[in-house]
């Protein structure tokens, strides 16, 4: 009959193992056996090998060595190794490990990442029955529970708990390296009969994977319309944050996503995220659904940081100079006094380092005040000793150098308060792709607010692209615009009939399309347009098109070209507007 005393003191003995039920209960550990054998031996004179097959035939000892029932533990002296041999010839071993033992689902040092999700469950291996209760000590990471369940119930991060399957669960928000210290017990709420101290190590890390790049917008008509889109923000931690959106037809339903995957329970038009961590920023869409389709809105970014504001700190054109004898002109505005602007028409370095077919191979830049009164010029930006200084005015402001201090192209420091333009053309009445920059280089008050580029928009590597930069941390609204027919009020012959727009990033080392138009009538705050500009409006109906978006910081294009082969003369205009 079996020694139920003997089996409750025995529960978490190394090297011990319980035969099969009706058996005899023998709790003797790989040590009782050496000593028994090693002792009979020496009395007997008796190898041992011939002593184990001797034993085998007295019922004393039959348990020790029926199949299954012989302990061996690891290490073990050769004596010991030689009779378990012995045995196994004999057809009466069975190899055991026995010693209690930690199970887990993910050995132990777990890798873990903020932010993202962990589950491990542990049990105990080598004894009669289950692990009733637990108690958990040392340094358990930051976002992580212990639980009896995987999910749901009640949890703890210190003392005691009951379950015999013990759950650590939830999403680190703290990176470092952090030891759990584990004991199992027999019984629940603790117990005399408790397991070896384990410890089970988890290295949380932070998480470098750049979020996957925002799904593009759908085609038009594809679902519901938007008539509110979620709008970038950065909140301090700690803070909260609330996205809206609406979209009209039929009966509309939402599912808002986080970094592309659907935010479980997030369904109604609008999502409040509070008591913010670093672990919720991300890239925000909400998906509009009815019985016609699904339409995904523009991605607003959550940028969970204390704010710092920022203004636009760097716009750029790139177009065709010189294309029918015609210059490339581009204009900025600068609020404030005393603003300091680095200018710069860049051509043949956008060739030699850019790889830009068919760039200007010898620029001439000319920036004038609003009555065209010439406020500097320059030909080749190194020449007269000046390379040293410029360069030193470059870095200052991130901006790449040129591949040759006696490359061709220009650049020139201008004090802007209000309008300037800038003209460019090549030497020698010759054309190509040219680069136009403007740079905040922090002096002076206000900051860049516009910047806009009149071209001949042609097809491929010909399209007019105007670039800007939002620093700070804090997203900024901004107006962007392609004119083509409204040109034609101010007497522009040949312009672009249909000019498309599309405000471009690059995202995770994609290209993304943030915001597009054809048609500016078409967008859901269209009427929010006109008084930001009213000495330029745009009439209704017109083919004109227009965004008016909230961007988070970073670098951003807008590209404009027509439909098809078309090509024509259009203007690109870019407008910090955030109140």
């Amino acid at each position: 009959m079996e020694n139920s005393a003997d089996r409750s003191t025995g529960w978490f003995a190394g090297g011990t193992r319980y035969g099969p039920s009706g058996a005899n209960f023998l709790p003797y550990c790989a040590m009782n056996l050496r000593i028994v054998f090693a002792s009979l031996s020496r009395r007997l004179g008796l190898p041992t090998a011939v002593l184990m097959a001797f034993l085998q035939r007295m019922p004393a000892v039959k348990a020790l060595v029926a199949s299954g029932e012989y302990v061996l533990s690891s290490p073990a002296s050769d004596v010991l190794r030689l009779s378990a041999a012995t045995a196994a010839v004999l057809g009466a071993v069975d190899t055991l490990a026995g010693a209690t033992m930690l199970s887990s689902t993910a050995p132990s040092p777990l890798s873990a990442k903020v932010g993202t999700a962990v589950s491990v469950a542990f049990s105990v291996t080598g004894t009669v029955s289950s692990a009733d209760s637990w108690k958990i000590s040392g340094s358990v990471p930051p976002g992580l529970e212990f639980a009896a369940r995987e999910s749901g119930g009640a949890s703890v991060t210190s003392g005691l708990i009951n379950a015999t399957t013990l759950y650590l669960r939830g999403t680190p928000t703290t990176a470092g390296a952090y030891t759990i210290n584990l004991l199992a017990y027999n019984d629940p709420n603790g117990g005399s009969f408790q397991s070896p101290l384990f410890s089970y190590t988890v290295n949380v890390s932070e998480d470098t994977t750049p979020p996957p790049p925002p799904p593009p917008p759908p085609p038009p008509g594809s679902g519901p319309a938007f008539t509110q889109q979620p709008a970038s923000q950065t909140v301090a931690p700690g803070g909260s944050a609330t996205f809206t959106a609406s979209a009209t037809g039929g009966t509309v339903t939402y599912q808002w996503r986080k970094n592309g995957t659907a935010i479980a329970g997030a369904t109604d038009s609008m999502l409040t995220l509070s008591n913010l961590t670093t672990a919720d920023a991300a890239d925000y869409t909400v998906v509009a659904s009815s019985s016609s389709g699904q339409t995904t809105s523009r991605f607003a970014r959550l940028i969970v940081e204390n704010p710092h504001p920022g203004n636009l700190t760097n716009m750029s054109v790139r177009a065709v100079a010189g294309f029918g004898g015609q210059p490339l002109i581009v204009g900025f505005v600068a609020s404030g006094t005393g603003k300091q602007i680095l200018v710069r028409a860049i051509g043949p370095t956008l060739g030699s380092m850019f790889g830009v077919p068919g760039s200007l191979a010898d620029p001439i830049m000319e920036v004038h005040l609003p009555n065209a009164d010439l406020a500097a010029t320059n030909d080749d930006w190194g020449a007269n000793g000046m390379a040293a200084q410029m360069m030193q005015i470059f870095a200052s402001v991130g901006a790449f150098v040129p591949a040759s201090q006696a490359s061709k192209d220009s650049a020139a420091v201008v004090t802007a308060e209000g309008a300037r333009t800038v003209h460019v053309n090549g030497v020698g009445g010759t054309n190509g792709v040219v680069l136009v920059e403007c740079y905040d280089l922090g002096a002076g008050s206000g900051a860049l607010v516009n910047v806009s580029a009149r071209n001949h928009v042609g097809t491929g590597g010909d399209i007019l692209i105007a670039g800007f930069i939002i620093g700070g941390n804090t997203p900024r609204r901004v107006l962007v615009r392609a004119l083509g027919p409204r040109l034609q009020d101010f007497g522009v012959n040949g312009v672009l009939a249909d000019p498309q727009l599309e405000v471009h990033a690059t995202v995770n080392g994609q290209d993304m399309v943030f915001a597009a138009n054809d048609n500016w009538g078409d967008e859901a705050n269209a009427a929010e347009m006109n008084p930001l500009t009213p000495t330029l409006t745009l009439p209704a109906g017109s083919k004109d098109s227009a965004v008016l978006i909230t961007l988070p910081p970073g670098a951003f294009t807008a590209q404009v070209k027509g439909p098809g082969t078309s090509t024509g003369e259009a203007l690109v205009e870019i407008y910090d507007v955030t109140q």
